[in-house]
């Protein structure tokens, strides 16, 4: 079986995950430091006669998931790499064979995945390419049918609590419980989100030709407040406590201006102007950024 492994496809905890070249997936795992002379143990998880791309692995480890039965879209001008499949579901102990969810789900980034407590799964089906977007479906993962949430969606992400989903459609910004429930849409033309850390803050950021307007929300009463316009880049501190943020320059050669707010109510303190991008340390405390000329640290 060594011999038909193709690539590397996850880690686990147990090993790695790889593709079989007739269509399957393997877990290779080492022998341990004490088993001299031992080779790698490789058990098959799943053998199918189609070929299969895209595996991931739930943040529990009992899941696994991936596209099978993966096809290059009808659309004219897709990239080479890009392709299109059926979302599967195994159990990553090979007890159970694949279960079939949701057809013609990209393998572009983000065209699927987990709740972090592993109950669910999303994924954005029927996806154009020339649109960047599909069908956005959530299916709990012990088992029932998907539940459509959205159309001409282009991207999600679940809070780190797995109490919440955010989502983007071309009609707006939308929050729900992890289980589909309870939508509420938070903004018109919205183009990403992004949850704090500790699951209570949401930020939105709107479509625009030079950045759109940057929505704090606060997850537990819906409550909405626009922190600036024109914004590029974004982030949390690790905290949660404090936004960074860059707008656009109203000086012709200012570029981008790196901007913190601290929350609930401000206001924004800009910190430099001609920023390509920023991170926080870990303790959120300073805030490191790359102007065009080199880089830079500042204590917050």
């Amino acid at each position: 079986m060594a011999t038909d492994f193709t690539a590397v496809e996850a880690w686990t905890e147990d090993g790695i995950l790889g593709k079989l070249r007739q269509g399957g997936i393997v877990l290779i795992a080492d022998p341990g430091e004490n088993a001299e002379g031992a080779k790698p143990s490789i058990r098959e998880i799943l053998n199918v006669a189609y070929t299969i791309d895209t595996v991931g692995v739930s943040p529990d480890g009992k899941w696994i998931g991936f596209l099978g039965q993966i096809e290059r879209p009808k659309e004219l001008g897709v990239p080479d790499g890009i392709f299109q499949g059926m979302l599967e579901l195994v159990p990553s102990d090979g007890s159970k064979g694949a279960r079939q969810l949701l057809g013609g789900v990209t393998n572009l980034p983000g065209g699927f995945g987990f709740s972090p407590d592993s109950k669910y799964l999303a994924a954005i089906k029927g996806y154009l390419f020339a649109a960047h977007a599909g069908t956005l479906d959530l299916v709990k993962v012990e088992g029932g049918e998907p539940v459509q949430l959205g159309s001409e969606c282009s991207s999600f992400a679940f809070s780190g609590n797995s109490q919440y989903l955010a989502y983007v459609c071309s009609s707006g910004g939308y929050l729900a419980h992890a289980d589909g429930t309870g939508i509420k849409k938070i903004t018109e033309q919205a183009a990403t989100v992004e949850f704090s850390r500790d699951s209570t803050r949401l930020l939105v950021r709107k479509t625009g030709p030079a950045g759109g307007e940057l929505i704090h929300v606060d997850v537990t009463t819906g409550v909405t407040k626009e922190l600036a316009k024109q914004v590029g880049d974004y982030g949390f501190s690790p905290s949660g406590e404090v936004v960074a943020f860059t707008t656009r320059s109203t000086e012709e050669k200012g570029g981008w201006v790196l901007n913190v707010y601290p929350l609930p109510d401000g206001p924004a303190r800009p910190l430099s102007d001609n920023v390509a991008r920023f991170v926080f340390s870990p303790d959120g405390k300073s805030i490191a950024y790359w102007r065009t000329k080199g880089c830079w640290p500042n204590a917050m």
